[in-house]
Parts: C-alpha cells; sequence; structure tokens
C-alpha cells in the first residue's frame, strides 16, 4: 500500500523541504508539499492530488482509494475514479464533509469515531 500526501505550507523552499521530510518520517512514500501563495492560496494541492488519483485508476495501480477529503469539488473525480473500476472510500469528520460526496463515495468513514 502506498500512502499519499498532498499540502501546501506558508514559506521558502526549507519550510516546504522541512514538512516533506517530516512526512517521509511518517512513512508517507509520496508527500506532495507545494508553497502556499498569500493572496491565492494553493491550487496544487487539489490539481495534483486528482490528477494523481484519476492516473492510477485509469492504470489499475489498485482497487481501493481512500480519500481523506470532504470538499464537494471532490464529487467529479470520485465519479471518474469509480467510472475505471476502483471503489472509492472517504475518510473525513461527518461535519465537514459534502453530503454530495458522501452520497457519490462507496463507502464512508466518521474519523469522530477514532479521533473524539
Amino acid at each position: 500500500m502506498r500512502k499519499h500526501y498532498y499540502t501546501s505550507v506558508q514559506g521558502g523552499t526549507e519550510a516546504v523541504q522541512e514538512v516533506s521530510d517530516w512526512l517521509k518520517q511518517q512513512d508517507f512514500e509520496s508527500p506532495r508539499v507545494f508553497q502556499k501563495n498569500k493572496t491565492k492560496g494553493s491550487k496544487r494541492v487539489d490539481i495534483s492530488l486528482t490528477t494523481d488519483m484519476l492516473i492510477h485508476a485509469s492504470r489499475r495501480h489498485y482497487d481501493i482509494a481512500v480519500l481523506v477529503a470532504g470538499d464537494e469539488g471532490y464529487v467529479p473525480l470520485v465519479s471518474a475514479v469509480k467510472a475505471e473500476g476502483a471503489r472509492v472510500h472517504i475518510w473525513f469528520l461527518q461535519d465537514g464533509l459534502s453530503p454530495q460526496l458522501r452520497y457519490e463515495a462507496d463507502y464512508f468513514v466518521d474519523l469522530n469515531a477514532f479521533l473524539l
């Protein structure tokens, strides 16, 4: 199983490298850390996650994807991954989850049971 992690951080190259190194120490084989733009934020996180998840689904690299996200913007991605034949499990806190994303997912885990 390969664990990917996508995030953005404020600061320069040193901050990005520090977070990447820490994620590697936490056993994330493929951390994707981007520099956060002060005015626009970082769209590279969502686009990179979406691109990678869909490419790996189309290449049949996995049967089940676990997406830890709650944003409604991921609904088209979940639909596309399912169309490629993979199942999609969503892990998120119930309060922050888009109802449309939960509906589209094959399976949902409410992390409140584990965190609270």
